[in-house]
């Protein structure tokens, strides 16, 4: 078997040369100095050669316990070299499935349908409370518990209706990658009732009829949306909520017949 020392002594020949250290592992020498952890073994009748790492990157320590592993592998009928492969794969996939990586593939295509101020807003709220903690994670592999501590973190600070901003905006993008094949749930949705609950609050409201033309004056020097300017006087008209509004239909609206 081969020694610290043996291995940082080899010297560099004309022609390389490997020092073995058994069960198949060696160290190749080549003759411009370089030195190499290499593995022979034989599976279902072929040799075949497996890298392990280059010296003195990687020390004797670390290349004996990979010859374990690969023999391992090689005992259950699985080829090291296609597992590596396999697992690189694998994790290539899993970066680019990343939470951040689908979130921002999920905000791109919000952008084109929001106000460039609403997007902004969403990209801040995630990069703030989410992607620090959940960003590199493969969004397949993150589930109720781990998103619950993320916002369990913002409750922390005493920001409970952020903490229901994120689980929603989470929600939203596990719900696009469920859609895209990425993952199978959306674990937002489990934690309905993990979060603190919210504290009431009262709408805000007029109660002093002499405020009542301030407001109807307001409504008048409002240069917004047509529709929304004529939903603001149409309340005023009707006193209805404004969901009601929105979704009041022309058969409800009973007009004055003219005599």
């Amino acid at each position: 078997m081969l020694t610290d020392s043996a291995v940082k002594a080899a010297k560099p020949k004309a022609k390389q040369y490997h020092l073995t250290d058994g069960l198949g592992m060696y160290l190749l020498v080549k003759p411009n100095g370089g030195k190499y952890w290499r593995m022979d073994y034989s599976l279902h009748g072929r040799r075949k050669k497996y890298a392990i790492g280059v010296y003195p990157a990687v020390p004797l320590k670390e290349p004996r316990a990979e010859r374990e592993r690969v023999k391992r592998l090689i005992a259950k009928g699985i080829d090291p070299v296609q597992y590596r492969l396999l697992n690189k794969a694998q994790q290539r996939e899993a970066h680019e499935n990343s939470f951040e990586n689908v979130s921002m593939e999920w905000l791109a295509k919000q952008k084109q349908v929001w106000t460039p101020r609403h997007a902004i807003t969403v990209e801040q709220w995630l990069r703030k409370n989410l992607l620090p903690w959940l960003g590199n994670r493969p969004i397949f592999e993150i589930n109720p518990p781990e998103l619950l501590r993320v916002l369990r973190r913002i409750e922390a600070r005493g920001a409970v209706e952020s903490a229901y901003r994120s689980r929603t905006i989470a929600g939203q993008v596990f719900r696009y990658g469920i859609a895209c094949g990425l993952c199978d749930r959306d674990p937002a949705a489990d934690l309905r009732d993990a979060l603190q609950p919210r504290k009431p609050e009262k709408m805000a409201a007029i109660t002093d009829p002499a405020q009542v033309g301030g407001l109807m004056r307001a409504i008048d020097g409002y240069h917004g949306d047509l529709i929304t300017r004529c939903a603001l006087k149409f309340s005023a008209l009707i006193f209805c909520r404004p969901g009601e509004i929105r979704h009041a239909e022309w058969v409800e609206i009973i007009w004055a017949k003219e005599e």
